[in-house]
């Protein structure tokens, strides 16, 4: 396929089929996420292929991808020259804590440091008391 950059749309299970890939490189990347769902980091996959001198069936294709797809992606190869990807497109937010949560955990946080802080103060003016009466 070259340097050249193709799109590829999912069909109705997701699933997106491409033929004829040679050995090499090629990279991945989500242009466009769904709404609920994380957008997959770019990562690469390497097609290798090995035993091509030998009779025809008795070559192998191995997948390897980059360390961005690593646990993202899942590979089997099926035979005839066929190899399956499977990419984990997870739902969920990986935003920080922001808006009424952020808002919310900030003020717990203040809060105990604002208590502990009280409590301090007054132990140790109890302390000073008792120890002028004596």
């Amino acid at each position: 396929m070259g340097n050249t950059a193709y799109d590829f749309t999912t069909d109705d299970k997701g699933e997106i089929s491409v033929k004829g890939l040679d050995a090499g490189a090629y990279t991945v990347e989500e242009t466009h996420t769904l709404p609920g769902y994380n957008t997959v980091p770019k990562f690469t996959f390497t097609i290798t292929a090995t035993g091509l001198n030998q009779n025809e069936g008795e070559n192998t294709l191995t997948v390897t991808t980059s360390k961005n797809g690593s646990g993202l992606v899942t590979n089997s190869s099926s035979g005839g020259g066929t190899v399956t990807l499977t990419v984990k497109n997870k739902k969920g937010s990986g935003l920080p804590l922001t808006g009424l949560n952020g808002v919310t955990f900030t003020w717990i946080a203040g809060s105990a440091v604002l208590c502990i802080g009280v409590a301090h103060l007054i132990r140790s003016r109890k302390q000073a008391e008792e120890s002028e009466q004596e």
